[in-house]
């Protein structure tokens, strides 16, 4: 996915995959995958950046993936309901399911950094 939007918007994209073990279950893959398609979508449609780096890391405790970007950024503590959308909110549910982290960082002129991040297994206590 990363390799097409790359092809088709002219935004040059980086993917770094280090440590990701060879079977991971269908439902990280997937709310990883729409973490980075979303947060990719967003780089291409707001951002006005000209390079972007998803990176997706594993752990022996879970997955981890960042999709930063060079672009405008924004102040995430002005951002109101309505700003963030479907997408955001989405991404977040979809986390949050699989007891998972999700992170916004965004200045003014710095760019963004999303992370996500899910459990393998879930401690119960």
């Amino acid at each position: 996915h990363v390799q097409q939007v790359a092809r088709r918007t002219g935004l040059p994209i980086r993917l770094k995959i280090a440590g990701v073990p060879t079977a991971v279950s269908l439902d990280h893959a997937t709310c990883l995958f729409r973490v980075m398609q979303e947060s990719v979508q967003n780089i291409v449609k707001h951002a006005q950046a000209t390079q972007a780096t998803v990176r997706l890391r594993g752990s022996s405790k879970g997955l981890g993936l960042s999709v930063l970007d060079n672009g405008k950024g924004f102040n995430v503590d002005e951002m109101s309901a309505h700003e963030q959308g479907l997408g955001l909110s989405s991404m977040e549910e979809r986390l949050r399911q699989l007891h998972g982290v999700f992170r916004i960082q965004s200045r003014p002129s710095q760019g963004t950094k999303v992370c996500a991040w899910v459990p393998f297994e879930v401690e119960v206590t």
